[in-house]
């Protein structure tokens, strides 16, 4: 071996220093060379001599004590099952005086290529490189390593960092923390954020005026911000787990777009509100099964019945009482009834005060009703129409109606004026005195008081000239006068 030795000593060009490495291969089975860490290494004894001949001193080959230096191991193992071959580079320690080490050096394997068994503690079967502070450390908390084989890219405790020119795009930490843009070392640089302390997810620039969608992972909020300053945000638009949405600004949907909230699909409402766009036109509907209800630029506010049912909507008035409850005030109400007892269908409309929004609930009201049964709907005309116009208090009202001709009708009331009096047949307004009961003689028509038992009439009041009538106060005739 010392042969081969020396042939590369001689070479031109080598000096005192020079690294030597050797290669030793099997050579059939005779026998096998292990690695120094083995247990059972092979040794290797060089005898030289300096040539003399004047001149400075080799180097001293041992440092002070605390240097470092270092050194390559090539290993190569036929058998790969037992590990194969690997290139080490390691570090040694030398605690030494300037008579030699004073205890056995430390190594500290630095990288190791090829196959990674015995790396970080481990038998790893991979493939690769690995390199850190020290491939003998397994602690998982402080270690610096990273392994590339494969099976992957692996890094512990290291950062992963990627440039672009002299500024940093991509920044992945060990805690968790991913950063990238432009130049991730500055807010506005950084185009996306990742913080695992709070579960923040930053897109867009986090600076002073800058606009950023964010999810707030403790707060457990999504939306837009706009910032304001160091960890001060305008919100935009947010949405929060609870479903209470936050919008900073006009909401811009679009003619083609809208809002609804209910059951079914916006094509096909059943029950909520949709707000939109048709025609040109802003809409507002609600829908019970069907629209029932529309505020809309062009129609107004309707309601609509849904043929088949009682539809009662209201626009109503809420105040609050004296015990600072919330109660209805009074209110205009539209009421479709499909069950009366005369007629197939019966429209009303109320205008009223208390509780008295539905028809035969107890409160005031000033009423529209137009009742019919089935035929073709206006302009052409309904069957049997009945239009009344009205005035309730309770079970008490007063009618208008084409029905009663020319008479307004009392229904379960009288008539009590306090400080009036009673005209009839004038042109013009009279001066009342307080009770006065005052009937206009001048025309042809013989105006009179009539009192009459109407129980064998059957057309009531029409004819007062009858055995039934008991009295009669009018003028007789131009000149004559009196009770009858």
């Amino acid at each position: 071996f010392k042969d081969a030795v020396q042939e590369i000593v001689n070479r031109a060009g080598w000096s005192s220093g020079n690294a030597l490495a050797t290669i030793l291969v099997d050579d059939g089975g005779n026998f096998r060379f292990h690695s120094y860490d083995t247990g059972t290494p092979a040794q290797l004894t060089v005898t030289y001599t300096v040539s003399g001949g004047g001149g400075d001193p080799p180097p001293d080959p041992v440092p002070d004590s605390g240097d470092y230096s270092g050194g390559v191991m090539i290993t190569g193992d036929g058998d790969l099952s037992g590990g194969g071959p690997y290139i080490d580079v390691f570090t040694v320690e030398r605690v030494d005086d300037a008579n030699g080490w004073d205890a056995p050096p430390t190594v500290t394997p630095r990288v190791r290529l090829g196959r990674l068994d015995g790396v970080l503690g481990g038998a790893r079967g991979e493939w690769g490189i690995a390199g850190g502070v020290d491939l003998n450390n397994a602690d998982s908390t402080t270690a610096q390593y990273f392994v590339a084989s494969d099976t992957g890219l692996w890094l512990q405790n290291l950062s992963l960092r990627m440039f672009k020119d002299a500024k940093q795009t991509i920044n992945i930490s060990p805690d968790g923390t991913v950063g990238f843009g432009k130049d991730v070392t500055t807010n506005l640089g950084t185009g996306f954020r990742y913080t695992p302390d709070n579960g923040n997810v930053i897109m867009g620039a986090y600076s002073p005026g800058k606009v950023h969608a964010a999810w707030r992972g403790l707060e457990e909020k999504f939306g837009i911000w706009r910032n304001i300053s160091s960890g001060v945000d305008d919100p935009i638009f947010v949405f929060d787990k609870d479903g209470n949405n936050t919008i900073g600004g006009w909401l811009n949907i679009g003619t083609s777009g809208g809002i609804y909230q209910g059951t079914g699909t916006p094509d096909s409402p059943t029950k909520g509100l949709k707000i939109y766009n048709s025609g040109g036109q802003g809409r507002i509907s609600f829908f019970d099964g069907n629209e029932t209800m529309r505020l809309s630029a062009d129609d107004g506010l309707s309601f609509m019945a849904i043929n088949g049912s009682n539809i009662k909507t209201s626009l109503t008035f809420v105040g609050r009482g004296y015990d600072t409850t919330l109660r209805p005030y009074g209110g205009l109400s539209s009421y479709t009834d499909y069950n009366s007892i005369y007629y197939d269908h019966v429209d009303k409309i109320y205008l009223w005060m208390g509780s008295g929004h539905v028809y035969g609930e107890a409160g005031a009201r000033v009423y529209l009703t137009r009742a019919y049964n089935a035929g073709p709907p206006p302009p052409w005309g309904y069957n049997n129409l009945d239009i009344k116009v009205g005035l309730e208090a309770g079970d008490a009202k007063f009618e208008l109606s084409p029905t009663y001709g020319t008479y307004a009708k009392l229904i379960a009331a009288s008539l009590f004026i306090p400080d009036g009096g009673v005209a009839a047949g004038y042109s013009n307004i009279p001066n009342m005195g307080k009770g006065v009961y005052a009937s206009d003689l001048r025309n042809g028509s013989n105006p009179a008081f009539v009192w009459q038992d109407t129980s064998n009439i059957g057309h009531g009041m029409t004819s007062i000239a009858d055995t039934r009538t008991y009295a009669n106060l009018r003028k007789h005739d131009n000149t004559n006068g009196g009770i009858k």
